[in-house]
């Protein structure tokens, strides 16, 4: 509950809109979310997980926590889809909704990493992470 006693979204409310705010936006990989880290494939794919929660402060119901998400990116090929132009679209697209539609206070993206997805092959495959925080009422 917020302040008001509203009802206030869980952590898989707001994984699922971030989710599903990705795949709207960026049709070219295929979008998940899920508890236990990426999914790998063998095609582009971006995955939505939680990390951790925060709180500060406030009394019982009206705590302001601060979501962790980590948004793995898996691209197999970069000949043809390059990691860094997902990553920044996917970067524009949650600066762009911070709220989620009025489902959160604030949110910010806080750090992209690049790699070389575990296990795979082909040509220049690539992984990302960006670390998302989201300020949500409990």
């Amino acid at each position: 509950m917020d302040e008001d006693n509203q009802y206030c979204p869980g952590i898989i409310d707001i994984g699922e809109a971030i989710c599903e705010l990705l795949a709207e936006n960026i049709k070219e990989l295929t979008w998940s979310v899920e508890v236990k880290g990426p999914a790998l494939g063998n095609k582009p794919a971006g995955t939505v997980t939680a990390d951790h929660i925060v709180f500060s402060g406030g009394d019982k119901g009206e705590d302001l926590g601060t979501i962790t998400f980590i948004l793995f990116f898996i691209v197999p090929d970069q000949r043809t889809l390059a990691l860094e132009d997902i990553t920044m679209k996917a970067r524009e697209v949650l600066i762009d909704h911070a709220d989620l539609d009025g489902m959160v206070q604030d949110s910010f993206v806080k750090e992209i990493n690049y790699g070389t997805a575990p296990g795979m092959r082909g040509a220049n495959p690539g992984a990302a992470t960006m670390t998302y925080e989201v300020q949500a009422w409990f």
